[in-house]
């Protein structure tokens, strides 16, 4: 079984709920009809008893005739540490095997991840 979480990165969420603005741009890209579109996340509010962040996908939409248009989508997202997800796993029988911090296998603690991904079997006997 593979699992993939999102990572949370505390520095900014406490620097978002302190009043500064974190904006997790991403790249632009064109739509087949011309539109520019710029896109990114930003925090709201972050509920850490719950691991709770509420955030907003917002998209900016540049027309051909000069227009400039902003969709956005609030959304909740309830976020994972680590050791609460190998606790889960084993609760549930499985034993985890591997835990990287991305895509490309980066072992988890060699850099701050974004991500979690988690490698775990069903243990034997359960």
């Amino acid at each position: 079984m593979v699992a993939d979480f999102w990572y949370p990165n505390l520095r900014e969420l406490w620097v978002s709920e302190h009043g500064a603005e974190i904006v997790s741009a991403k790249k632009p890209f064109d739509m087949p009809d011309g539109r520019k579109v710029a896109w990114g996340i930003r925090n709201v509010s972050v509920d850490y008893n719950q691991q709770i962040i509420r955030e907003e996908m917002f998209y900016n939409i540049s027309h051909l005739d000069g227009r400039e248009e902003r969709l956005v989508y609030p959304a909740a997202m309830r976020y994972f540490f680590r050791y609460e997800v190998e606790h889960l796993l084993a609760r549930t029988g499985f034993r985890t095997e591997f835990v990287f911090a991305g895509f490309a296998k980066e072992l988890f603690g060699d850099k701050y991840p974004s991500e979690l991904i988690v490698f775990a079997r069903k243990a034997e006997g359960r």
